[in-house]
């Protein structure tokens, strides 16, 4: 199914209503649960990725947001110096929800072999970037001519990860769309010197924290369990990756079905019902056996065509044209391309029906 993220990106995300129906308030704090010297929310696709808001949090880790549209989102916290979060968040109706978060800081390598910069000397490009020259104190330096006041630069080559953040000496940033920040100095007659000290690293490998307030009970039980379809599904891809490729025979799906199961069985909260019900069809589409037809047939009849739950994973909808054990709903999908609004679940259930027809000979 690799190829329906291809034909996804086709199709924009819907515009947002005038009216606000929901507001996400909270605090973006750091390790030391202090505020950030800057910090940013942003709201993205889960699926294309695309980020299509964002806000700058207030001096003191304040946010505050307006969603003017019910759907299935990814809430994404960024800050200098720190690693980005994203809280996937489903919003079925008009709502307050009070979410702080508490980043996890960098990483940083334990020692420099070469640090690199790159900024507006030569627009960022990765594949020029300038070899800052070491000094005897064990600073890092680059000197640059510029017409610009303001001079943004990033560096590479410190961070464990390899990702390319800002440096230590800054004046301000700025969020370079990818979730880390570009450092932004002053230049004077025409010139700046970049210094990056190592000494001016904070080392600590701390936790992020996510709360949600009390009230927000059923917010934070989407989260996990959306989050634990995440964690199942990377257990699987790391399964594949070491089996050349393939799933190993002997995986064991006891533990997961048995899991899932229960929650159905045990949940009242009708959005939290339909999400483990959602999860159960994902694990049939990984190629669990000994999937029950009877809950499937349940997942088609509770979450209905139009529901948002289905942006969480559309991949589940594959299952509605049956499999042993499960007649399938036919024209299910056919429902679903009519009348859901994620534009995204609307694309992926027309590249479906399109597979379909060709297993079937109609192509």
């Amino acid at each position: 199914m690799k190829n329906f993220f291809s034909v996804l990106l086709f199709f924009s995300l819907a515009s947002l209503t005038l009216t606000a129906q929901t507001i996400i308030t909270g605090r973006i704090l750091g390790y030391n649960e202090k505020p950030l010297l800057r910090a940013d929310v942003h709201i993205s696709s889960p699926l294309t990725k695309e980020v299509f808001f964002s806000i700058k949090a207030k001096k003191n880790g304040s946010y505050r947001i307006e969603l003017r549209k019910n759907g299935y989102y990814f809430l994404e916290y960024t800050g200098a110096n720190n690693q980005r979060l994203k809280i996937p968040i489903i919003i079925n109706k008009s709502k307050r929800i009070k979410l702080n978060i508490v980043l996890k800081h960098n990483q940083y390598l334990p020692t420099f072999k070469k640090v690199q910069i790159i900024g507006d000397f030569n627009n960022f490009d990765i594949d020029k970037p300038v070899t800052m020259k070491k000094q005897s104190d064990g600073t890092y330096t680059a000197e640059f001519e510029t017409t610009r006041h303001k001079f943004a630069y990033q560096l590479i080559g410190i961070e464990y990860t390899g990702r390319i953040i800002n440096g230590t000496e800054s004046d301000s940033f700025i969020y370079d769309g990818d979730g880390d920040y570009e450092s932004v100095v002053i230049s004077k007659n025409g010139k700046v010197k970049i210094t990056f000290n190592p000494k001016k690293l904070v080392r600590i490998n701390n936790a992020e924290q996510i709360t949600f307030d009390i009230k927000n009970y059923v917010d934070k039980e989407a989260y996990n369990i959306i989050t634990s379809m995440g964690q199942r599904q990377n257990r699987i891809i790391l399964a594949v990756n070491n089996n050349k490729g393939k799933l190993p025979k002997n995986f064991n799906w006891s533990k997961d079905i048995k899991k899932v199961q229960d929650q159905i069985s045990k949940e009242k909260n009708p959005l939290l019902k339909k999400l483990s019900l959602l999860s159960y069809l994902e694990l049939g589409v990984f190629g669990a056996k000994n999937i029950d037809g009877t809950i499937a047939k349940q997942a088609f009849e509770e979450i209905k065509p139009n529901s948002i739950i289905w942006a969480v994973d559309p991949r589940a909808l594959e299952l509605s044209y049956g499999f042993t054990g499960y007649k399938g709903n036919p024209g299910y999908v056919n429902k679903v391309i009519s009348s859901n609004p994620n534009r995204e679940v609307v694309g992926f259930s027309l590249y479906l029906k399109t597979m379909q027809a060709k297993r079937v000979g109609n192509v």
